[in-house]
């Protein structure tokens, strides 16, 4: 898998003869659309919650929201979250991150979450959309993750 990182400009996701899903490697693995090219892309790059954390996060009773982040590019070396705690004075506590380089471009994935009222965290949404970041709202049930699509 990290040879096709590292090798190849394109790629293809297939089942059973059938082309899932296919673009270059940046595309595919920086956004996979199909389950099972997103199950595949996890053997590479697992951006899920530990189950034991997120049992603890269900704990909390406060108002918050759990955002899965991706950066790519020179979008990755911005401080993103400084501004979110700065501009916006609301905490929030990284729960997971990872960052590799694909085809020569750096490409990472955070989970956050952010605390504060839903009209801010609605606000704080769109500011990362604005910033050109990916942005995917996670729910937990049961210590396990949600995906929101």
């Amino acid at each position: 898998m990290n040879v096709i990182c590292d090798v190849c400009n394109k790629v293809a996701v297939m089942d059973n003869g059938r082309v899932l899903e296919q673009g270059t490697v940046l595309e595919v693995f920086g956004d996979p659309q199909h389950i099972i090219t997103r199950s595949f892309v996890k053997t590479v790059i697992d951006d899920s919650i530990p189950g034991s954390l997120a049992r603890e996060i269900l704990k909390y009773q406060g108002e918050n929201r759990i955002f899965r982040l991706r950066f790519q590019g020179n979008i990755a070396g911005k401080p993103l979250l400084y501004r979110i705690s700065a501009e916006y004075h609301m905490e929030n506590s990284i729960l997971f991150a990872t960052v590799c380089e694909l085809q020569g471009i750096v490409f990472s994935v955070m989970i956050v979450q952010v605390f504060g009222p839903a009209q801010r965290l609605d606000e704080v949404q769109k500011f990362i959309e604005d910033s050109g970041v990916y942005v995917e709202v996670l729910r937990l049930s049961g210590g396990e993750e949600d995906r929101n699509d």
